[in-house]
């Protein structure tokens, strides 16, 4: 028997998930599970995939006064974007600084002026370079490097003495560029050195140059997005219109909830005197053995009191297991790992539209397997909570098959499973179940796992390193994958730095601060442990995020679209009646 009361203690501290997935920009080989995000190396990387987190709300609270709520002030944030000032610089690996342990060499071919250094083996191998920089804005560095044939070795940027990006060879024996791209750095003097891990390199020059990524960036549309659901009903194309009118100028907020309450929301609002705009739910109860669910109902209320509403779904085994962690991931309970292996369900047979009772029936003579099956009959009891939400006339944010490019997961075991369980579970819903409330949010963390413009309508991130930054990287690497979509920094340990965000124009459609441990004790009460009580102050008084109480009326909204959508229609029928007159009178 799985126990709600379980899934409470648990939830936080256990299911607290990693991000990442790399996009090589910074490196030439993708990141380990336990690198951390940098502003230059590689982008959209690993974190550590279970912070530590306190299990929220196991213990009375303490009866108290009633508090009197109070609302800070709102900051006016004011972008202040760095200028544009051309620069470039070539630097041969000779005119830096190094120890006499690195030598000059020239055996190998392709080296700029027949000749480079070699000889990094060891931490105290370090080689720097000073240079003046014209302009406190974005830079872009790269260092030609190579190491042995079959060596394939890591290293590290070091920009004033700090680790920026580490960087791999790709062992082929000859020199290769690598890049860390929009590192912001100050007017005047810096440093730019090699750290040494492996060791292993050649180092032939690196150039330094100025980069108008930030300053050119327009999040503009050319074309103004739409739903990739034709039939998505009116109240869903108000929400999504909603989103993209705000996109670019403002960050709406959002906060996930230990299940079936709203701990954290209320949390905040005691703090603040606003609650986040965005409920971030789990379904992940509603697929469990003998439990008793009613998280749909705490997302009812609150899109009853003006919020918007969100789901994620860890997705335990189809087949009846506890757990949603695919085996080889080390950094998981055995307890929630599972060996539910998705490429059994996959099957060629277009099984979308068919309806359950058919699909037992060709279970049992052998046209599918017992995992497909299984997979289709999780997937049916999650559309009918969606459903409910659509017949209360709640569109939902759904963000399903999280993380998969980070394999830790059961359903990202290969790409190929991955996008046949998305398109799968999108027509099923869609079509089969007519589930016309639906905003479907990628979050796949690699480039090559995207499903398509035609299966998604948000992409986003999860990302808990680097707290307080805007995670430019990681946004720029998700543009790149679709310029038109709206992005998202969908998971994050705390929320990036608004100001930072002004100034960089990382305007993320919404974020979405975990739960428990991240913004509660065990009481229930706002904890510090994570963000303080100011940072999340600030975060909810300023006047770039947007809260619960300054959205609109989606149903009024809806109804505009309504009346929008029947002008044209008017519009034919009054030329219609005209034209029939003129007819008329020519008789």
């Amino acid at each position: 028997m799985k126990r709600l009361a379980i899934l409470i203690l648990t939830l936080a501290a256990a299911m607290t998930t990693a991000c990442g997935a790399s996009d090589n920009s910074g490196s030439s080989q993708e990141s380990s599970e336990s690198q951390k995000q940098t502003s230059g190396g590689t982008t959209l990387q690993d974190s550590d995939p279970i912070p530590e987190t306190t299990a929220p709300i196991t213990t009375a609270k303490p009866e108290e006064p009633i508090k009197e709520i109070t609302t800070a002030k709102e900051l006016e944030i004011i972008p202040q974007v760095a200028e544009y000032v051309e620069f470039d610089l070539s630097v041969e690996a000779q005119e830096g600084e190094y120890p006499e342990s690195i030598t000059e060499a020239d055996e190998l071919e392709g080296a700029s002026n027949n000749s480079y250094l070699t000889g990094f083996s060891s931490a105290q191998d370090t080689w720097e370079f000073k240079t003046e920089l014209p302009a406190s804005q974005y830079y872009n560095v790269v260092l030609v490097i190579a190491s042995d044939e079959g060596a394939q070795c890591e290293n590290s940027l070091l920009i004033n003495g700090e680790e920026k990006g580490s960087f791999s060879t790709d062992g082929s024996g000859k020199f290769e560029a690598v890049g860390f791209d929009n590192i912001y750095l100050e007017q005047g003097e810096n440093s730019f050195g090699i750290g040494v891990a492996d060791g292993g390199i050649s180092f032939d020059y690196m150039m330094i140059s100025a980069s108008d990524t930030v300053s050119a960036l327009d999040l503009s549309y050319k074309e103004r997005p739409q739903l990739s659901n034709k039939n998505a009903d009116l109240k869903t194309r108000a929400v999504y219109a909603y989103l993209a009118d705000v996109y670019g100028k403002n960050i709406i907020s959002g906060q996930y909830q230990t299940v079936s309450t709203n701990a954290e929301a209320e949390a905040i609002y005691e703090l603040t005197g606003h609650y986040p705009a965005i409920r971030f739910g789990d379904l992940i109860s509603y697929t469990e053995e003998d439990t008793y669910a009613d998280d749909i109902d705490k997302a009812l209320e609150w899109a009853q009191s003006g919020g918007l509403v969100g789901y994620v779904w860890h997705w335990q085994d189809p087949m009846g297991g506890t757990g949603y962690y695919s085996q080889s991931f080390e950094g998981a309970p055995e307890e929630l790992k599972t060996s539910f292996d998705l490429s059994k369900a996959v099957t060629d047979i277009d099984i979308a539209l068919i309806p359950t009772e058919d699909l037992e029936t060709m279970c049992k003579e052998g046209g599918i397997s017992a995992e497909c099956l299984a997979i289709i009959k999780d997937i049916d009891i999650v559309a009918k909570q969606l459903g409910d939400l659509q017949s209360a006339g709640v569109t939902v944010l759904w963000r399903p098959l999280h993380e998969a490019g980070g394999s830790w997961f059961w359903w990202g075991s290969s790409v190929e499973s991955y996008q046949w369980l998305w398109k799968l579970m999108y027509t099923r819903m869609t079509e089969y179940y007519e589930l016309n409330n639906l905003i479907w949010i990628w979050n796949g963390q690699k480039p090559d796992w995207y499903v398509g413009d035609e299966y998604c309508d948000m992409i986003s991130a999860d990302i808990y390193d680097n707290a307080g930054d805007s995670q430019l990287s990681a946004f720029l690497s998700l543009r790149r994958i679709c310029p038109q979509k709206m992005l998202a920094l969908s998971e994050c340990g705390r929320a990036p730095e608004i100001q930072l965000l002004a100034n960089e124009k990382i305007m993320w459609s919404f974020f979405g601060i975990w739960s428990g441990g991240y913004v509660i004790d065990e009481y229930g009460e706002y904890s510090e442990e994570i963000i303080s009580k100011q940072e999340m102050t600030d975060l909810y008084s300023n006047s770039i995020v947007i809260c619960r109480d300054e959205l609109p009326d989606f149903d009024k909204l809806a109804e505009e679209l309504n009346s929008a959508d029947s002008q044209p229609e008017a519009a034919d029928s009054s030329e219609a009646g005209e034209n029939a007159d003129s007819s008329t009178e020519g008789e």
